[in-house]
C-alpha cells in the first residue's frame, strides 16, 4: 500500500515540475495547451521544452520521475496480485493453527 501511495506522490511531483518547467520555458500558452490534454500534457510539453532548450538535467529528472511513477505503481499492483495468489494457495488450516 505504501508503494502505491508513493507512486501517486511521484506522479504529483512530476506533474508539478512539468507544469512549472513548461511555464518557465514556454509560458502560459504552452501550459494551457498542456492542460487541455486531460491535464497531463504539461509533462510531455515540459520534456519537449527542456529538450529544445538543452536543459538535460531537467529532462533527466522528468524522465526519472515518470519511470518512478509508473514503475512503482506497476510494482505495487504486481505485489498485490502475488499476495492474492499466495493467499489463495495457502490452506485455511495453516492460517488458523
Amino acid at each position: 500500500m505504501v508503494i502505491l501511495c508513493l507512486s501517486y506522490l511521484f506522479g504529483a511531483t512530476v506533474w508539478m515540475e512539468g507544469l512549472l518547467t513548461t511555464l518557465d520555458i514556454w509560458g502560459v500558452g504552452a501550459v494551457v495547451l498542456g492542460l487541455c490534454f486531460l491535464g497531463v500534457g504539461v509533462v510531455p510539453i515540459a520534456m519537449l521544452a527542456t529538450l529544445f532548450h538543452g536543459q538535460w538535467s531537467h529532462l533527466g529528472e522528468l524522465i526519472l520521475l515518470v519511470i518512478l511513477t509508473f514503475g512503482s505503481r506497476f510494482f505495487a499492483l504486481w505485489l498485490e496480485e502475488k499476495a492474492k495468489a499466495t493467499a489463495s494457495t495457502v490452506p485455511l488450516t495453516t492460517i488458523v493453527s
